[in-house]
């Protein structure tokens, strides 16, 4: 329709724009029953938007729709609108905002954050046709402040920053912000073609208005590290299972020192990217040598195994049935079962958290609450991470 102006995404996505109305959609009104629905859909929530006395008229205010089919193949619509003076989206009817795992939101000065994401977002999915003007409060200069103020500085200077971001990110951000301030006006859609190709984690602007609202920015119960908890005491917080504190000694006191680590990195269930990259980082490491121990340690034993003596073998007046092994053979067995248990516990392993699905916070937040549901919680994944490390001192503990 002559109406409906069709537009491309930077990532290649086909949406389409009425420009009287000011909506966008994804679905494809070039289908005259799609156009239809949309258009209907539209028109009644224009009346109920004005039933309820909200103002869908202004200028400022984009109205997002969206299609969608039920279990039953039945067809209905979801929308919210956008108010870019206020940068809020907001609904004509009652809806619930989902907060994730930011528990006990009240206040609307903290809600606001989270509805800020969300029209940044929106920002993100529709970037054609609109500019930042200069002087305006959702700018440029806006945005390089708040990276200046909140990311750039407290990632160079704190090991517990709370930016989304690290610091090759914060610098390329700062780069591409300094480019766009030269500008007198600077599409949308170029800046987020820019942001597209440069692949952030967590997007940008979006990614800094959702630290604040899960970090509860501007409230009495802040979270100013990325090591505090928000709803864990202190003795909840580091209480440890009976199973940890058996194995604990049996396992070398690794499944502790890894249990320090992950209450550092998981913290109220949720996780700082940079802090998940050195944590994985620093495992690789330490998977890759024991690895590499294991294989020497494996080498050494399947050498000694084939020294003469060492093995009892049948001969012709021995029966096989009543044949024993010394006792350094078996503690060479031994050896050799737990040096290739490191190994495959350590490839396991590293497979599992290098998984490609791991690269944003919500894929990570989704990973680590399936490696901690359990009744042991953040316990069983320390001790499932200190096995290749035990595992390998007990098969040099065997051979000697």
């Amino acid at each position: 329709p002559s109406e409906w102006l069709p537009l491309t995404h930077p990532e290649g996505a086909l949406y389409f724009y009425h420009i009287q109305q000011r909506i966008f959609t994804d679905a494809d009104i070039r289908e005259p029953e799609i156009e239809q629905k949309i258009t209907s859909y539209a028109d009644k929530l224009r009346l109920w938007a004005r039933h309820r006395l909200v103002d869908s008229d202004s200028t400022d205010i984009e109205l997002a729709l969206e299609l969608y089919n039920d279990e039953n193949s039945k067809t209905h619509c979801r929308y919210y609108y956008v108010d870019h003076q206020k940068r809020v989206l907001f609904w004509a009817h009652r809806f619930n905002l989902p907060t994730e795992n930011v528990k006990g939101v009240r206040d609307l000065s903290h809600v606001k954050y989270a509805v800020e994401a969300e029209y940044w977002l929106h920002c993100e999915l529709f970037p054609n046709l609109r500019y930042l003007p200069k002087q305006a409060p959702a700018s440029q200069n806006h945005l390089a402040g708040v990276v200046a103020d909140s990311s750039f500085t407290e990632v160079f200077t704190s090991d517990t920053s709370l930016s989304p971001f690290g610091k090759e990110e914060i610098s390329a951000i700062s780069s591409l912000l300094d480019n766009i301030q030269s500008m007198e006006r600077m599409s949308v859609f170029l800046i987020f073609s820019l942001i597209q190709i440069s692949r952030w984690p967590e997007g940008f602007p979006p990614g800094l208005t959702k630290v604040k609202f899960v970090n509860w920015y501007g409230q009495p119960t802040a979270r100013l590290d990325a090591d505090q908890s928000i709803y864990a005491t202190t003795s909840s917080h580091q209480r440890v299972s009976l199973l940890l504190r058996m194995l604990n000694p049996f396992l070398f006191r690794s499944p502790e020192a890894h249990l320090r680590t992950i209450r550092r990195m998981w913290v109220d269930e949720m996780v700082v990217q940079p802090r998940w990259k050195n944590f994985i980082d620093l495992l690789n490491k330490e998977w890759n040598q024991f690895t590499i121990f294991a294989t020497v340690i494996l080498a050494v034993d399947v050498s000694f195994l084939a020294v003469p003596g060492v093995l009892n073998t049948p001969s012709q007046s021995t029966s096989a049935t009543s044949l024993s092994q010394s006792p350094a053979a078996i503690g060479v067995f031994l050896s050799t079962l737990c040096a290739v248990g490191s190994l495959l516990v350590s490839v396991i392993l590293s497979g599992q958290v290098n998984n490609q699905s791991r690269d944003s916070a919500e894929g990570v937040a989704h990973f680590m609450t399936g490696m901690t549901d359990s009744m042991l919680k953040r316990d069983s994944l320390a001790i499932l991470h200190s096995l290749p490390f035990a595992l390998l001192l007990w098969g040099y503990v065997a051979f000697i």
